[in-house]
């Protein structure tokens, strides 16, 4: 079968993403709900929290390996709910910013988690 570049590079980031999760706990907090679920139903390991749930069990962030914040679509109150777990667990953490894409999302998720 023949791909397009595109189609490729779009394989190569779900391919890498899969493989970069693996064994992890890796969570997203925030985002636009139609890509929230996009992840949760692609990559079942991932931990995706609605950034305006102020009401999770924050005790699943003290375990993760990695958290990504996405800002664009969470309160504030969560924000300043979670950060000082992520900081007092000494848990590693980073944002990104507002897409619409998945496939520009796996590939900025992909760049994070190889820092």
């Amino acid at each position: 079968k023949v791909y397009s570049i595109e189609r490729r590079k779009k394989m190569t980031f779900s391919f890498y993403l899969k493989e970069l999760i693996n064994g992890k706990k890796i969570i997203i907090i925030g985002g636009h709900i139609d890509l929230r679920n996009k992840l949760s139903e692609k990559y079942k390991d991932l931990i995706i929290i609605d950034g305006h749930n102020v009401n999770f069990d924050e005790s699943v962030l003290r375990t993760a390996d990695f958290v990504i914040l996405n800002t664009s679509n969470m309160s504030h109150s969560m924000y300043y709910k979670v950060m000082p777990v992520l900081k007092n667990a000494s848990i590693h953490f980073d944002y990104i910013g507002k897409y619409t894409s998945l496939e520009k999302l796996e590939a900025q998720i992909c760049d994070l988690l190889q820092k």
